[in-house]
């Protein structure tokens, strides 16, 4: 039998409801003194919830991610809600320890109302930076099952399909929205340049001859979906076209005054749209726009406030030669999940098998054998034993096959 003399990681859910503080009992209990009560004179008072905020990727069966928290937003911390966590924004989540970002505990008079407490409180939570479970845990706390407390140790196994299901279209007023904090985003950085800023086309930075000013711009949302939308600036008024394949266009005529961001509430940004105001907090994080917002995305039930995040696709020149190291013929290996190069078992010359083990990867205490895709020879090897690997990189390249390059002389 083992003992386990320790506080176990749930148990902020058995102070919320017994309305003790067991990490003082322990200090007071190690200094020689009592404990503050007995087993009877404990009363159980409503109903907790805990929910680990996790660094991990659900949609690659949940495989750890690390990275730097570019944004963190937390629920309000109240005698009902609390979060436990030992990071702050700007912090680094790093392949050496556990990924767990924060414990969010919640407390209210029954299971209805905590499991409610505990649905706004994930609605709040707002993470850019790395992956996190935050998204299925708003599905599964809003699962009909989970709600009807009908859980069992398969439930994920079960309910995966209603669970991991991705929003499968952004919403416009999110494409809407992202599209507005890129074109603020370049006036401003227009405006801190003093050549610019102090030119006729700082001034006047919507003046056209003859015609009015239009703007396009492409978010990639998923490798199916891209938004399309388009921005004509007249004098006081900007006409936003939203175009989200699947969805019937939106067009916005936005009060180009009335659009700002404030510096107060971190990274918010406010539109006023003249019959409603929409507001958002957006997170520009290099090719990248994440929003945070109400709205309903298309394909996943039970919508709160959700994250959409869209890429500016690049260039197609630069798409065209990023694309060349890529392995070839689809053999590239590449790394699952961020990650520490443990071993390296080739090197450029070697002649290896299907199967064969090529590198092995650490991550969160695991390790992880990627193996060879093809027979072949190793062409190139990009990293080396030690070195700390973003997810998704390309470990290594494979030579072209003999075949396939003698046909390409032909040509």
């Amino acid at each position: 039998m083992e003992m386990n003399t320790r506080l176990q990681v749930e148990h902020p859910v058995s102070e919320m409801i017994t309305q003790t503080d067991l990490v003082e009992w322990q200090l007071q209990v190690a200094a020689g003194n009592k404990l503050p009560k007995l087993q009877d004179d404990l009363k159980i008072h409503g109903w907790s919830f805990e929910a680990r905020i996790y660094a991990e990727n659900p949609q690659n069966q949940f495989l750890p991610d690390t990275g730097p928290l570019v944004h963190l937003a937390t629920p309000e911390v109240t005698d009902t809600v609390r979060v436990e966590t030992g990071v702050r924004q700007g912090d680094q989540v790093s392949v050496f320890y556990d990924p767990m970002i924060a414990k969010l505990v919640v407390h209210g008079p029954d299971r209805a109302s905590a499991l409610a407490k505990l649905g706004h409180a994930l609605d709040q939570y707002q993470v850019v930076g790395l992956n996190t479970n935050i998204e299925f845990l708003k599905a599964l706390a809003k699962h009909p099952e989970f709600v009807k407390a009908n859980v069992e140790t398969g439930f994920i196994a079960k309910y995966g399909q209603d669970l991991l299901v991705p929003i499968e279209r952004p919403a416009p007023d999110a494409v809407m929205l992202a599209a507005v904090a890129l074109l603020l985003g370049k006036e401003s950085v227009a405006a801190a340049d003093p050549v610019t800023a102090n030119g006729p086309w700082g001034n006047l930075p919507s003046a056209r001859l003859n015609h009015a000013r239009e703007q396009a711009i492409e978010l990639q949302y998923s490798e199916e979906v891209t938004a399309k939308v388009t921005a004509v600036h007249a004098r006081d008024t900007v006409q936003v076209t939203v175009a989200v394949p699947g969805v019937e266009d939106v067009t916005y005529a936005i009060d180009a005054k009335s659009v700002r961001a404030d510096a107060a509430r971190d990274r918010a940004v406010f539109v006023d749209l003249g019959d409603r105001q929409v507001s958002a907090t957006v997170v520009l994080e290099g090719d990248m726009v994440h929003v945070f917002a109400n709205g309903t995305g298309v394909g996943r039930p039970h919508m709160g406030a959700v994250k959409h995040s869209f890429t500016v696709p690049e260039p197609a020149y630069l798409a065209e030669s990023h694309a060349q190291d890529e392995g070839k013929g689809g053999n590239a290996v590449k790394t699952p999940m961020p990650c520490k190069i443990s071993q390296v078992h080739v090197k450029p010359g070697d002649q290896v098998t299907k199967g064969q083990p090529l590198v092995v990867l650490e991550a969160m205490k695991m390790e992880h054998v990627m193996r060879s895709p093809v027979d072949g020879v190793i062409a190139r090897v990009h990293y080396k034993v030690g070195d700390l690997v973003e997810e998704n990189k390309l470990l290594l390249a494979f030579e072209e096959p003999a075949e396939e390059a003698a046909e390409k002389a032909k040509e």
